[in-house]
């Protein structure tokens, strides 16, 4: 399922986010299959103010992004290239229940190759900050069971024109009460309007 999640994240930066989106948008996700859990749906959103500000309000509230589950964001690795972290979910009694794993990238990338809406020439640039999270399942207490399953999460926030961004979010989910399609694209929805919130 990953592997679809990849090129579909790809697909529609490429080909979908070529036109522009000033309401808040989602549809499921292309290349998914979507037939069972897990379920794939994006939501995409061009809104006023810098990229980075965005990304910096993600990266430093993760406490009001996450369930009332977790507990803290511990850092794995930092490179030049990549910070990793594990976010710890835990329960009052039983312990330690599960940890995501999120991968931060940063990096420039074609516009004409990102289908950005704004007309830009071959050799421009644009800045984006790119999330990855995912479910580390081995981390799993037996009391989660088959409650939840799988997640895959991308989010990216791109640099279209000086304070000018493109919020994307895309999520992969298999958990209790989210396994249909109409439930991955209300938390597609619900992940990328709560980013927004954060400015």
């Amino acid at each position: 399922m990953r592997y679809y999640i990849i090129i579909a994240f790809f697909v529609i930066l490429v080909n979908i986010m070529a036109q522009p989106f000033p309401k808040l948008q989602t549809g499921p996700t292309p290349h998914a299959p979507n037939q069972k859990p897990p379920f794939s749906a994006y939501a995409v959103w061009d809104v006023a103010g810098d990229y980075s500000a965005y990304y910096q309000k993600y990266l430093n509230n993760t406490k009001i992004l996450e369930d009332e589950h977790f507990s803290e964001k511990v850092l794995v690795s930092k490179t030049p290239q990549c910070t990793t972290y594990d976010l710890v979910f835990t329960h009052w009694l039983i312990g330690e229940l599960f940890r995501l794993r999120e991968q931060h990238y940063f990096g420039q990338s074609n516009g004409q190759a990102l289908g950005l809406s704004h007309v830009l020439d071959a050799q421009t640039t644009v800045k984006v900050w790119v999330v990855k999270k995912f479910l580390r399942a081995e981390t799993k207490d037996s009391w989660v069971g088959d409650n939840f399953n799988h997640l895959d999460v991308y989010i990216a926030f791109l640099e279209i024109a000086p304070q000018r961004t493109r919020l994307y979010y895309q999520i992969a989910i298999d958990a209790d009460e989210r396994r249909t399609l109409q439930s991955a694209l209300q938390e597609a929805k619900d992940g990328l309007q709560n980013i927004y919130n954060l400015k």
